[in-house]
């Protein structure tokens, strides 16, 4: 308190002068601002707040400078060597069609020579070995003379000749240690190989040809170099007596009467006949002359002493037949008897065969539907029925009908003939049926 220089919270005069004082009069304007005061410490860090979304990345900056060559690493392991080059003489063509280290041959195309792979059927006629596989059109070149690759149908053996494969196109092969004696020989292998596969070998170059066997020759024949002599040869051409051939005419034959004439125990010339007819040659004189006559009826080994006709004697064939008049119906599906069985024949076979002869009225209950006759045969030979040597009706209109078959294959001696019948599933019937057997 300014009047008592109390604190007013103890003083109780202060707080009493207050009280007689009138009413607060109305705040008055504030007045000017003072000057700012000293700043206070600064207050304790608040809690850090939530992390804010990313920011979009920055551009990237410049590249650092490249850091120091590391040491060496050590040297692999060495691979496997590749295929031998070309060391030998080539040429450049225009292939049509060729395969890396197959053998070459040449075709003509639109006039022109043209490089290809072999085929399994030549034998002469190659180049040399392609060193690339090149379409046709585009160039080849081809080892004509020296070492190249090339690839082989089966096992080599160093030292080998080598001829075109008879089983793959283009392939070489080796054709053993022999020189070929037939075919192109291509060259001869460098290496020894236990399968198929690509391997160098030495090309002749030019066409190496097998030659021909050496000739070796008996007597009378004799060789020397390349001629062959023979000092008593017959000759083959202009055989006549100019030639050293007496009794020879200018075309090579006999002269007529350089022939001696015939007789019972030696030959000779014998003059051309014309035989009359109904007459045969009976003798031929010493002169050469043949002789004919007409023979008799005892002259023939088949025939009867007498004039008059030539009686065979070789019987003729008697035909056997029997007959089931019975009107008979079936349905049966495969060939069997009727109530009446038959007709049926025995007969003797001579020789291994029969005509046999089929008849009877046949009638069907279907249309759609057939009807058959056939026949077996028993005894000796054993022959089941069948449509193809049958009697048979398609429809149902009655028909009188026969057939005639030459059966073979028959064993000789007694067979027996019987009709037998089937239907295809209808009621067939069969009237007057006949069965005649003609053996031989």
């Amino acid at each position: 308190d300014a009047n008592t220089n109390n604190p007013p919270d103890t003083s109780s005069n202060s707080w009493t002068l207050l009280a007689d004082k009138g009413a607060t009069g109305a705040t008055g304007p504030t007045g000017a601002t003072g000057p700012q005061g000293p700043q206070g410490t600064t207050g304790a860090t608040g809690a850090t707040g939530a992390t804010g979304a990313t920011g979009a990345t920055g551009a990237t900056g410049a590249t650092g400078a490249i850091g120091a060559t590391g040491p060496q690493g050590p040297m692999g392991a060495t691979g496997a060597q590749g295929t031998a080059g070309t060391s030998g003489t080539t040429n450049t063509y225009t292939s049509n069609g060729s395969t890396q280290y197959k053998i070459q041959k040449l075709t003509t195309v639109s006039s022109a020579s043209r490089a290809v792979d072999a085929a399994i059927s030549d034998t002469t006629g190659f180049v040399g070995i392609a060193q690339t596989t090149q379409s046709a059109g585009a160039s080849v070149d081809v080892v004509l003379r020296g070492q190249s690759s090339c690839v082989f149908d089966g096992a080599t053996t160093a030292g080998d000749y080598v001829q075109a494969s008879t089983t793959t196109a283009g392939d070489c092969h080796d054709a053993g240690s022999t020189r070929p004696t037939t075919g192109q020989i291509v060259g001869r292998v460098l290496s020894t190989n236990g399968s198929a596969g690509t391997d160098t070998i030495e090309v002749f170059g030019l066409e190496s040809v097998g030659a021909e066997s050496t000739l070796t020759f008996n007597s009378p024949l004799s060789r020397s170099t390349n001629t062959i002599s023979c000092s008593n040869c017959e000759q083959t051409g202009n055989k006549n007596a100019a030639s050293g051939y007496a009794g020879l005419d200018a075309s090579s034959k006999i002269v007529a009467s350089h022939l001696p004439n015939p007789s019972s125990s030696t030959l000779g010339g014998v003059e051309s006949f014309t035989s009359p007819s109904h007459q045969w040659i009976n003798a031929i004189s010493t002169s050469g002359v043949p002789s004919a006559t007409q023979p008799a009826a005892s002259d023939l080994s088949n025939g009867t002493t007498g004039s008059g006709a030539v009686v065979l004697a070789t019987a003729i064939p008697t035909p056997s037949g029997a007959t089931v008049a019975t009107s008979q119906t079936t349905s049966s599906l495969t060939y069997a008897d009727l109530t009446t069985s038959g007709p049926a024949v025995t007969v003797t076979v001579s020789g291994t065969s029969a005509l046999v002869m089929l008849q009877a009225k046949l009638s069907n209950s279907n249309g759609n539907q057939s009807c058959f006759m056939g026949f077996a045969v028993s005894s000796a030979t054993t022959v089941a029925a069948d449509d193809t040597k049958s009697i048979n009706l398609d429809g149902s209109t009655a028909f009188q009908m026969n057939a005639i078959y030459l059966v073979t294959g028959l064993t000789a001696g007694s067979n027996t003939f019987t009709a037998k019948y089937s239907a295809t599933g209808s009621n067939c019937t069969f009237l007057n049926r006949s069965i005649i057997v003609t053996p031989y």
